[in-house]
């Protein structure tokens, strides 16, 4: 399907969230509802509504609900990007751009933009993420020399089909990455959320999520130490907060552990204990 890749080293059976690395199959994105019941065994599920929608920068964009299977780890889950068709801006007036061998790098230096890249396009609102997504799962590699964004153009997985309604080609990739063996490696996440009950109680649930950001993704069928020592290195630099900064960002927010278990909070590396009980002393 693309030339410049490199060989690589449901919660079905009832509800039990995981946290943890593990490896997942790409099952296809903005799937019908008849396809959400096959692949999870539910009984009941609404017709998805992936309809253009506006973010919280008031930008129009197509939710593209990615959804993916660990075997490992019997969990079929999704994540959500939003693709649009505005440029991504940060607040710095930085944007990202993709080279003509694949690599998204920021176009701009001390505030200027960079020589080389003055006649790149800027990245629309989610496409660094779609690209990052397909580059891992079928171990894309930008020193081979091959020119992946136009082969993602003529195979409709660029962000300009996706922001049309065309997920034909990132549904094609799908089942070409099962056949042919290629998997993304992700965290396993729960995220816990206060519901509001009829009687007007809360009551706090659980839910499995995966952490959508590519700096924690890899390409693999094994989770080797090699790729949760990067994963490590990368959400504790993450934790660190930058220069001109006043905070840090986390790149994974939700309750994650780094090996792959039954979701416990306290084993978690980002809980936070409750305060304790009693006075001082």
């Amino acid at each position: 399907m693309y030339t410049g890749t490199s060989e690589s080293s449901n919660q079905g059976g009832g509800y039990s969230p995981k946290t943890g690395i593990a490896s997942f199959n790409f099952l296809g994105v903005n799937p019908t509802a008849d396809q959400i019941k096959a692949w999870t065994g539910r009984e009941t599920v609404t017709e998805p509504n992936y309809d253009l929608t506006q973010n919280l920068n008031s930008q129009t964009v197509r939710p593209l609900h990615f959804w993916v299977k660990s075997p490992e780890a019997d969990v079929i889950t999704r994540f959500i990007v939003n693709v649009g068709s505005e440029p991504a801006i940060a607040k710095s007036g930085n944007y990202q751009v993709i080279t003509s061998t694949g690599g998204v790098v920021w176009a701009k230096k001390d505030s200027a933009t960079k020589e080389e890249f003055l006649n790149h396009k800027p990245l629309t609102v989610g496409e660094a993420e779609v690209i990052a997504f397909v580059q891992k799962l079928i171990n894309f590699k930008t020193s081979l020399g091959e020119d992946f964004y136009k082969q993602m153009v003529t195979l409709q997985q660029d962000a300009s089909s996706l922001f049309a309604g065309n997920y034909k080609g990132l549904n094609s990739l799908a089942t070409w990455s099962v056949e042919h063996n290629k998997m993304i490696i992700m965290p396993l996440t729960v995220r816990k959320k206060d519901v509001a009950q009829a009687d007007g109680s809360v009551v706090t649930k659980t839910y499995q999520s995966i952490c959508d950001n590519p700096k924690v993704w890899f390409h693999g069928t094994e989770v080797t130490d090699w790729v949760k020592t990067a994963i490590k290195n990368n959400y504790e630099e993450s934790l660190v907060v930058k220069p001109g900064a006043t905070q840090a960002y986390p790149i994974i927010k939700d309750l994650f552990t780094y090996d792959l278990q039954n979701f416990k909070e306290e084993d978690c590396v980002n809980y936070v204990p409750a305060n304790p009980t009693g006075g001082w002393n």
